[in-house]
């Protein structure tokens, strides 16, 4: 039986330097660098937690099912104010990515709310991986404002950055702390 690997979760920094050192390169293939940037966004959004992160917004219909599920994730999906898609591109758009540029394109693409699975499959009909005409791109909310068939109010709001222990980004690249 293999053994199991434990390796201890990245801090927000050793993430950004890290996807900021494969952007970088450019002689890697272009799939190669949008999926280490996929799997950057995700584990940059879910530093603090998976579904009881300090960061993520909420549904008013989510909080209810939550409760309604004792905790439990039933029904829950977590879903990215700016698609993903997007996002990747503005990365990999990066002429000579810099640790403030990718922090900054992280931090956005980061923006997670979660919503009840109705809500989410609503949202995604029209907005899977497109932004709404006539919207802010700097408004998270927009896709959500933009969806038709269902209204979904927000029992608290999504934030940027909440620092603690693990998340606190400070300083430059390269400083103590990184593997």
């Amino acid at each position: 039986m293999a053994k199991e690997l434990k390796c201890p979760r990245r801090t927000e920094q050793e993430i950004v330097n890290d996807l900021t050192a494969i952007l970088q390169l450019k002689g890697l293939h272009y799939y190669t660098r949008r999926g280490v940037a996929w799997k950057a966004i995700w584990d940059f959004s879910e530093i603090d937690g998976r579904l009881d992160n300090p960061r993520f917004g909420w549904s008013r219909r989510a909080e209810a099912l939550r409760k309604k599920n004792k905790g439990g994730a039933r029904g829950l999906r977590r879903e990215h104010c700016f698609p993903m898609a997007g996002c990747i591109d503005s990365l990999l758009a990066l002429p000579s990515p810099t640790f403030d540029e990718v922090l900054a394109l992280l931090r956005r693409a980061a923006t997670v709310y979660v919503l009840t699975a109705e809500e989410d499959a609503a949202v995604n009909r029209k907005f899977r991986s497109k932004w709404p005409a006539g919207y802010a791109l700097d408004d998270p909310l927009a896709r959500y404002k933009a969806t038709t068939g269902i209204v979904i109010e927000f029992a608290r709001h999504a934030a940027a950055s909440v620092p603690n222990a693990r998340s606190a980004v400070s300083g430059s690249p390269g400083e103590p702390g990184r593997a």
